[in-house]
């Protein structure tokens, strides 16, 4: 049926939550989900899961856990990385984050892991999940830098009508979703409609607290919420939009 382009089911925030959670999305059509990498540990939560779920490896250094970590632990998960390529689907995920981790010594050590990453999933062929937030410009010129066109998600996508082109341009899909979704559709229509119909997916990012408003057992069944949304905007019906998005997932994550 449906997939969920970008969740945390390793994340440990479900607690006892997460075989309710993946039944209500199972009731709703959801039936695979891609996960987003953060830190080695987090990775072997992933396998564990996988076991279970359809779950869709994702391996990255999360931005997030590169700025609290020292250069050395950088490194240290990068060749963990690098040993895991072969079983993932993608790398990721990878990214700059000037809004959460300002500050000089954090922002350097977060382009040395970013352009790390990007390397290695040039030199392996490897789709990438990208999460920007302040930092879209950063992140496509360190892209243009490395050349050649990508293949992958820029994940939780919220930026401008010119920085969707050039991701665009460059091989992307833009995934949309999140949490406090519905805030941000009457200003996000005119981005939604530019999208070619090819080049968008949709997430959920579960977990997310539950001040949003959907308990934690709801959160991975709010991928219909999310397509109700976009396909509103784009004056489609939801089923389609997430039917092409389970599509165009397939094409980005299962390729040979």
């Amino acid at each position: 049926m449906y997939t969920d382009a970008h969740c945390h089911l390793a994340h440990p925030g479900w607690k006892t939550h997460l075989p309710g959670a993946i039944a209500a999305a199972k009731a709703a059509g959801v039936t695979r989900w891609i996960s987003g990498g953060i830190e080695p540990n987090e990775w072997e939560s992933q396998k564990k899961l996988a076991r279970t779920y359809p779950l869709t490896l994702v391996f990255g250094l999360h931005p997030w856990w590169v700025a609290k970590s020292t250069r050395a632990e950088v490194e240290a998960g990068l060749a963990k990385l690098e040993a895991e390529l072969s079983a993932i689907s993608a790398v990721g995920e990878l990214g700059l984050d000037r809004h959460f981790f300002p500050g000089e010594a954090e922002w350097t050590l977060q382009q040395f892991a970013f352009g790390a990453q990007l390397d290695l999933a040039a030199q392996y062929q490897k789709a990438i999940v990208i999460h920007a937030v302040k930092a879209h410009a950063d992140c496509l010129k360190a892209l243009k830098q490395k050349g050649g066109s990508w293949s992958g998600l820029i994940h939780r996508f919220q930026g401008s009508l010119p920085e969707a082109q050039a991701y665009l341009d460059l091989g992307f899909t833009l995934s949309i979703g999140g949490p406090g979704l519905e805030k941000k559709a009457k200003s996000s229509q005119a981005l939604w409609r530019s999208i070619p119909a090819s080049r968008l997916v949709l997430e959920t990012d579960a977990p997310w607290e539950e001040r949003f408003g959907v308990s934690l057992s709801g959160q991975l069944a709010a991928l219909t919420d999310i397509a109700k949304m976009v396909a509103e905007a784009r004056e489609e019906k939801a089923e389609m939009v997430l039917r092409q998005s389970t599509e165009n997932l397939s094409r980005v994550f299962d390729r040979k």
